[in-house]
């Protein structure tokens, strides 16, 4: 792309806050040095949450149990 993408824009705006627009100048003058700007997007074929609040793998609790309580 020949601009920043918004998502970017998004992101360090809540990064940086007030400091955002001097940085997204500074890119936005990279851009023709650069080629331009990628977007790439990825859509998960599969999704799965772990939950280790209440089932900690075997290997986990093990380790815990081997450190001493401070």
């Amino acid at each position: 792309m020949d601009e920043v993408v918004p998502e970017y824009v998004l992101t360090v705006q809540r990064m940086l806050g007030p400091g955002a627009e001097g940085w997204l100048q500074q890119v936005r003058a990279l851009l023709p040095a650069m080629g331009g700007m990628a977007r790439v997007e990825i859509t998960p074929e599969w999704v799965g949450i772990l939950d280790y609040e209440q089932r900690f793998p075997s290997f986990v609790e093990k380790a815990m149990a081997a450190v001493p309580a401070v």
